[in-house]
């Protein structure tokens, strides 16, 4: 669900609105196949809602004939859980929960700057705030009816985001580009807090996981000939620290154990 509104002040200032809401509900169903490959057995069944809400309130402002500045906030709050039932022998033995909230929150400034008519700049800044929160997992025994419970301490972690963009039109034809930028990407509720297993290979969260962070660059050129054939070329690099992967703890004939981890740093060039 998306509403929002547009308007602009006698001033030449354009504002937007925005408000979303979003429910989904996921359902899965796993099953054991039997060694000679003959039969298989239901042996989990998975539910996943969740739910998010958030808002978003944009501003522009054209300033001295060359500036074109724009700032916005955005809030966002997320919350989802994992219910599971184990099966065996056709009877349901475990029921576990687990999930969490999480809030979002940033505010960014841009200022797209014509420094002549064949010179343009553009400098951004972002800064972005989570925190993970009401995080638990639960599970129950449905045999004896033992509990145990497992409940994770909120915190909250942040990322500053700068970009820098830069145009030359040599021609009406033919213009070079240049960007350099850093980038994050949270953790999600998902990654977190719930573990799934798929066949053999069972992968559990980690409450403990840190945003990636991304450094990169990019460079290129444009050449439109005419109104019909327009040809871009771009070299770009990135690095991204603190990756999460899926990391083995241990294997054995009949279960392969992972986790979720940051594991070193991945780098792309093209």
């Amino acid at each position: 669900l998306v509403a929002g509104g547009r308007f602009r002040t006698a001033e030449g200032c354009d504002w937007n609105l925005t408000l979303f809401a979003n429910q989904q509900r996921y359902h899965q169903t796993f099953s054991a196949v039997a060694a000679n490959r003959n039969s298989e057995a239901l042996n989990r069944l998975q539910f996943v809602p969740a739910r998010d809400v958030g808002v978003s309130f944009n501003w522009s402002r054209v300033s001295f004939e060359k500036h074109l500045l724009v700032a916005g906030v955005d809030v966002r709050g997320v919350r989802g859980v994992s219910d599971e039932t184990a099966i065996a022998n056709n009877r349901a033995t475990t029921f576990s929960s687990s999930g969490g909230r999480q809030r979002r929150a940033g505010f960014f400034i841009q200022d797209l700057f014509s420094i002549s008519p064949r010179w343009s700049l553009s400098v951004n800044a972002r800064y972005d705030n989570w925190r993970d929160s009401s995080a638990g997992s639960v599970s129950r025994n449905l045999t004896t009816g033992a509990i145990t419970p497992r409940f994770f301490p909120a915190r909250s972690l942040d990322a500053f985001s700068p970009r820098l963009w830069l145009i030359f039109r040599a021609t009406e034809q033919f213009s070079l580009r240049a960007s350099a930028y850093r980038a994050f990407r949270a953790p999600t509720l998902n990654e977190l807090y719930r573990g799934f297993r798929v066949g053999d290979t069972l992968t559990n969260a980690n409450a403990n996981l840190v945003a990636e962070r991304l450094t990169g660059g990019e460079a290129g050129m444009t050449w439109t000939p005419n109104n019909r054939v327009n040809a871009r070329v771009t070299s770009y690099w990135t690095e991204i620290i603190n990756p999460i992967s899926n990391f083995t703890l241990s294997v054995t004939p009949a279960l392969i154990t992972r986790e979720r981890r940051n594991l070193g740093r991945t780098r792309s060039r093209g």
